[in-house]
């Protein structure tokens, strides 16, 4: 059997047989792969197409030559997740590696200031590093979640201090502010037992504490809340399932079966959830007025993770295995080739 063939059915087996332990053995896996870089990619058009570039980044009739790498910049070890400032000036990194957050000028890469966090008193190779940030919409905070210390810190970007610590759930893995900035949506895996209690917190940002708790699927990995209408979606890995929430009441309204969701994203227009879904290769597509699947996209070798153009347009895929972006042209829900 090929290498590339092996390779291809042994991660197929592993992530259709996940469970708790295999969940964090494969999340291992992907920080052990991860670059100390963070590569910022620029979408520019040069004169003269380049042909390898296009097929090496799978972009086919979009008008124009494939997108090219322009600067690689260098932060901390591990970086997970990256958010840009409300006013655009600053990026977010949060590394996970090297436990601590980097902000960067987003115009040139240079590193304004690192903020560390204090350790979680584990084993160095245990990652106990920040997971996600989300940039608050007074471009002076970000929020940080902080898996093994089962919490969200308030860091002023400004300064450099961490103004608050605010305990949620069992191992937070995802994270998601609600457009108006009132509130935080946090995703707790859990750990520790055979089916551990999973649960999204509900933290109040004026209160700075968890002010609700609402039980979900078990292994949520992913969290999105809609621009309007107060929906949060809620992608629950181990028991196959999307949970739809009224962001005004707490209130689980709907479940959707889904093979393996990975993550969800919600389109800017609020119509339609993107949920990736790892068994198929597929992105799954749900109507949020119909509550329920409408089709499903095939894309590449298993797909982690989703964002919509502001104009709702298009999103683009990042498939995991595949090294790859799928570009999706949203209003025809088909992949563009």
């Amino acid at each position: 059997m090929p290498l590339a063939t092996c390779a291809r059915t042994l991660i197929q087996v592993l992530v259709r047989a996940r469970n708790s332990l295999a969940a964090m053995l494969l999340a291992w896996c992907r920080l052990l792969v991860a670059s100390v870089l963070v590569t910022v990619a620029v979408l520019v058009a040069p004169s003269v197409a380049d042909a390898a570039a296009q097929k090496r980044a799978h972009f086919k009739n979009l008008g124009g030559p494939a997108p090219k790498v322009l600067a690689r910049w260098r932060v901390g070890g591990s970086p997970l997740d990256v958010a840009l400032s409300a006013a655009g000036r600053e990026l977010y990194v949060a590394n996970w590696g090297t436990n601590d957050v980097s902000i960067l000028n987003a115009s040139n890469g240079l590193i304004i200031r690192t903020i560390p966090f204090p350790p979680a008193g584990l084993p160095p190779d245990w990652g106990e590093g920040p997971r996600a940030v989300v940039a608050a919409p007074d471009d002076i905070h970000a929020y940080v979640l902080r898996g093994r210390d089962n919490a969200v810190s308030v860091v002023n970007t400004v300064t450099g201090v961490i103004e608050r610590t605010i305990p949620v759930g069992d191992y937070p893995v995802a994270l998601a502010l609600a457009p108006d900035g009132r509130h935080l949506y946090v995703g707790n895996y859990g750990y520790g037992d055979p089916k551990p209690t999973t649960t999204v917190s509900v933290v109040d940002i004026a209160r700075h504490a968890t002010t609700g708790t609402i039980r979900v699927g078990g292994g949520p990995w992913g969290v999105a809340a809609s621009r309007c209408g107060g929906i949060v979606a809620v992608a629950s890995y181990l028991s196959n399932s999307l949970s739809l929430i009224d962001g005004r009441t707490s209130h689980v309204f709907k479940t959707i079966r889904v093979a393996l969701p990975e993550s969800v994203a919600i389109s800017p227009k609020c119509s339609l959830a993107y949920v990736m879904d790892d068994s198929h290769d597929t992105v799954v597509v749900v109507s949020l007025s119909q509550r329920r699947i409408i089709r499903a996209i095939r894309v590449g070798h298993l797909p982690v993770t989703a964002i919509f153009s502001p104009d709702g347009k298009r999103a683009y895929v990042a498939n995991y295995a595949s090294g790859t972006v799928s570009v999706i042209d949203v209003t025809h829900s088909r992949l563009l080739r």
